[in-house]
């Protein structure tokens, strides 16, 4: 599909499913979109790819009051973003395209923005009720003609990314059992150790969630399997020490699965 130019000023409308241009000029600190009409319940799916510029993006969703519904944003110069959500009421929504914690550069940054909407469904709150994690499984996934393993990375996006079910996930590089510790990236280093952080909403109760490390030669590291439920942060990942050998350079992504299916997959390069 070849993307249509859009108007730059702020308020510019696009259809469900066009791609669009969008352009955030050098002194310009963000752009604002209005979303298609979506009424409670809607799932929207909002995929952000860079054309041109370096600069690290953020998307934050807003209602008609202000009120941020979903964000994800990256502090790396990635080359895709996705947002994914649930809207909780009918409601006209806009949606804000800025650099990485609203920063103002000299980089003209050029993208495209593409939104699908899915009636699907009764309204879902947002917002997570956190609880403790539940015992931790005896085992991955394993790889089944339904569902192979690592074989999603054509639909990876670079450093992080939300869904319905997923808050803003992201990779992170260090050695810790806690989030806050990491530090977020999307390259790595050949002996660092590769984590992705994550929340979780929108769960019904305790779910079993999976990170499948792949990589650039179609090995699968199981980063860990636990029975997680709404809240976190959460944190899934690999020691490099306890794997004895050096990561492969070149490009990899992580599959972040929930009860055996992948949600979300989340690139990043070893170098």
């Amino acid at each position: 599909m070849e993307p249509t130019p859009a108007g730059l000023s702020n308020g510019t409308e696009f259809a469900d499913g066009n791609l669009v241009m969008g352009q955030l000029a050098a002194d310009s600190a963000y752009m604002t979109f209005a979303l298609p009409a979506v009424t409670a319940g809607d799932f929207v799916r909002i995929q952000w790819m860079r054309v041109s510029g370096d600069a690290a993006p953020l998307l934050r969703v807003l209602d008609s009051e202000g009120v941020t519904l979903a964000e994800a944003s990256s502090p790396d110069q990635v080359t895709g973003l996705l947002l994914s959500f649930r809207v909780p009421s009918d409601a006209a929504l806009s949606l804000i395209v800025a650099r990485y914690a609203d920063a103002v550069d000299t980089t003209t940054l050029e993208y495209t923005l593409q939104v699908m909407i899915t009636a699907d469904g009764e309204p879902t709150a947002l917002a997570p009720t956190p609880a403790p994690a539940g015992e931790e499984p005896d085992t991955a996934p394993a790889a089944t003609e339904e569902n192979p393993l690592c074989q999603s990375g054509d639909q990876a996006v670079m450093g992080s990314g939300s869904t319905d079910r997923v808050v803003e996930a992201y990779t992170a590089a260090g050695d810790s059992y806690t989030a806050d510790q990491l530090t977020r990236t999307a390259v790595f280093a050949t002996d660092d150790d590769l984590n992705v952080v994550l929340r979780l909403q929108n769960l019904d109760g305790p779910v079993t969630v999976t990170a499948m490390f792949c990589s650039p030669d179609g090995d699968s590291w199981d980063g860990g399997v636990n029975k997680l439920d709404n809240g976190g942060p959460y944190l899934l990942g690999l020691d490099w020490e306890s794997s004895s050998v050096a990561w492969t350079t070149g490009d990899w992504f992580v599959e972040v699965m929930i009860e055996d299916s992948v949600e979300l997959t989340i690139g990043f390069t070893v170098e």
